[in-house]
């Protein structure tokens, strides 16, 4: 090692910082940038080494496991004489968890947004303060290849102590996770924040693993885009699609006046800009939305941009009465694509200016997202503006409008879509992977919902990751999605309204959870915890994180630390029929079941030959339940809670809940060899 040559230049990678916990009874690396071909000297734990920085000016050291310690350490890295050390204080050894997933491992202990918050999120902050628990907030970023970890930025904050100001951006998931953790372990606990909203399970695989298993994800660059593309323009189905667009359009828009700065816009409904984060519009038509920006003087006649936000459906866009461009169906995933329209200088004026556009939703469940800062001057750089949003609509469709046909819509993504495959393992993933970890909590499936390959990807990501850790038991502890119907929280209906419906035989998240329950049996250490009994009806964010977050402490003392600790609810164990009944056979009942509320148990179904499903009348007779239904005499399958959403009771003696179940589950092994 070129020892006399010793590097100028030198820092840690993003995720090595003051403050941070190292994994127990692990090596401890540590790993960052210098100047190419000369060495760097790291000190740690009362030892010294020297790591050679490569032709890439990448350098890494490993030094020997230590155990849990409450004690503070620091770490010091020098190099040529007369540099200044980086110094890393206040280190802690403990238990390290990548926290991973979409919206529900996002979601922040407290938001402006609504719905975007954690349940009880005042009082919870109020309390949160523990010098033992650690957050790092990963940065959400996507990337066509594998990219070397982020240099230490010192706008981007590194890892943090849990306080009340540091907590309340943080995933509520992982926190209460942490929470339960350090208090069964009474070590330091440091959790890895890398959930990333509406992402699909193939975003966060490599491209190497997808290779290695001759796998073809959806979506595999423009040039597949544009092959689809084509194919897709001469289908029927397509062809259709068009022309009840092309008839929409023919609706009609407001009056040209209100697509101007001095339209009196006082009555239309308003929102603030951390609503528009998700902004639902429940009922299909046309809209028009006012973006009111104030120009400073310095800024008028400058070229600006529109940029951020997505639009679900269609928008056509204005900027003071004039045109500035439009996404609909020509155009590349235009539900989900990223708007970008220039805004000629000649049009900026100083004082009140506004966007305006019409916004097209064809079905019910339309989506309006936009950034805090969706303007931009022509260089990119964000503009600081006063801004206030309002929405009318133009035209509501009747129910009695012909119903938008069906066609496969979403087209293979292209690499500036949060999907395409590999980017979020490439931005998110690949530069923790130098960091130990002791293993990964996994809040994901939503976007995955009703498709049988999840069960290849979610197989994939787990050989995955263990691979690229280092690690062939890296401990993964999944959380099965909570129940849910449709996304309507601002405009509620029911749970007795919604469990009127009839049962379908299969519906998406019903999939989706006994997958995500199949997966447990792949590969020693993984655990499953399920949110069955903690969902939101009308609401894909339930507020509930501190009963998935406990759930998750509990199933990795399980697994790892405390085998006496009790973590799995009753699992369906077989069913026999008994004239015209059925008596279902649970495990892991422990000292027996019983239901939360003393009522008998919910959410159980019957079927016959005939293939329709009835609500079946259940009792519980010691470790099993029997259920029936007088409109069903011959009863062939059950099933529980294997829909959407159903209110459930059925818990055992430890008062954990029954795994949602059919009772003529497919053996995914089988079906994917």
């Amino acid at each position: 090692m070129a020892a006399d040559r010793f590097a100028t230049d030198y820092s840690f990678y993003r995720v090595f910082s003051s403050g941070m916990v190292l994994q127990r009874n692990q090596p401890v690396k540590f790993a960052g940038l210098a100047t190419p071909n000369h060495s760097v000297q790291i000190e740690f734990g009362g030892e010294t080494q020297l790591a050679l920085a490569d032709g890439n000016g990448e350098w890494q050291v490993e030094f020997p496991a230590r155990p849990a310690t409450l004690q503070a350490q620091t770490v010091v890295l020098s190099g040529a004489e007369n540099c200044p050390p980086v110094i890393l204080e206040d280190v802690l050894i403990g238990e390290v968890w990548f926290c991973g997933g979409q919206s529900n491992m996002e979601m922040p202990m407290q938001s402006d947004r609504p719905f975007w918050s954690v349940k009880n999120a005042a009082a919870e902050l109020a309390c949160s303060e523990n010098p033992y628990i650690r957050l790092f907030n990963s940065t959400a970023t996507q990337k066509l290849s594998p990219f070397a970890p982020c240099k230490d930025d010192p706008n981007r904050l590194g890892w943090q102590k849990c306080t009340p100001e540091n907590l309340r951006s943080f995933s509520g998931c992982a926190y209460f996770f942490a929470r339960q953790l350090q208090k069964n372990l009474q070590i330091p606990i440091g959790v890895i924040g890398a959930g990333w909203g509406g992402t699909k399970i193939q975003a966060w695989i490599s491209q190497k693993k997808f290779e290695a298993e001759n796998y073809q994800p959806a979506g595999a660059g423009g040039k597949r885009a544009e092959e689809f593309w084509t194919r897709l323009n001469c289908t029927t189905a397509f062809k259709n699609f068009v022309q009840w667009v092309e008839k929409y359009n023919t609706i009609g828009g407001a009056d040209p006046q209100k697509l101007l700065p001095d339209w009196d816009d006082s009555t239309w409904q308003t929102a603030t800009m951390q609503q528009l984060d998700s902004f639902p519009i429940a009922r299909r038509g046309r809209y028009l939305i006012r973006i009111n920006l104030q120009i400073p003087p310095e800024l008028a006649g400058q070229d600006m941009i529109f940029r951020g936000m997505t639009m679900k459906d269609a928008d056509f866009a204005f900027f003071n009465g004039d045109f500035i461009g439009k996404t609909g169906i020509e155009t590349h995933n235009y539900q989900y694509a990223v708007r970008h329209y220039p805004i000629p200088g000649k049009l900026v004026k100083a004082g009140r200016n506004t966007v305006a556009f019409y916004g097209d939703v064809y079905k019910d469940g339309g989506l309006l997202c936009v950034p805090l800062k969706p303007f931009l001057q022509k260089d990119h750089t964000p503009l600081e503006l006063e801004l206030d949003f309002r929405i009318e609509p133009v035209v509501i469709l009747s129910d009695d409008y012909p119903t938008c046909p069906e066609t496969l819509l979403m087209m293979p993504p292209g690499p500036d879509f949060k999907d395409y495959p590999s980017g979020i393992f490439n931005g998110v993933v690949f530069p923790h992977l130098q960091y130990n970890i002791g293993g990964v909590i996994w809040y994901q499936g939503c976007s995955d919902s009703n498709l049988h390959n999840y069960y290849v990807e979610h197989k994939m990501l787990i050989e995955d990751w263990r691979d690229h850790w280092q690690n062939p038991l890296l401990p993964f502890i999944l959380v099965q999605l909570a129940g849910f119907d449709h996304y309507a929280p601002g405009n509620r209906i029911s749970d007795e309204e919604i469990e009127k419906q009839p049962v379908k035989e299969v519906e998406g998240f019903a999939l989706t959870r006994e997958i995500q329950a199949a997966v447990c049996s792949v590969a020693p250490q993984i655990g499953m915890v399920t949110a069955i009994d903690c969902g939101d009806s009308c609401d894909i964010h339930p507020a509930d994180k501190q009963t998935v977050g406990f759930r998750l402490a509990q199933k990795a003392m399980t697994m790892l630390f405390d085998q006496s600790v009790i973590s799995d609810g009753p699992e369906f164990d077989g069913m026999r029929i008994e004239d015209n009944r059925i008596r279902i056979f649970f495990k892991n009942t422990f000292a027996g079941l019983h239901t939360t509320d003393g009522d008998a148990p919910r959410g159980f179904f019957v079927c016959g030959r005939e293939g329709v499903w009835y609500a079946a009348d259940a009792i519980i007779e010691g470790n099993t339940v029997v259920i029936s239904s007088n409109e069903e005499l011959y009863p062939q399958r059950a099933r529980y809670a294997f829909c959407g959403f159903r209110r459930v009771n059925l818990v055992n003696s430890a008062g954990w809940p029954a795994l949602p179940f059919r009772s003529d589950a497919p053996d995914y092994r089988k079906m994917f060899r």
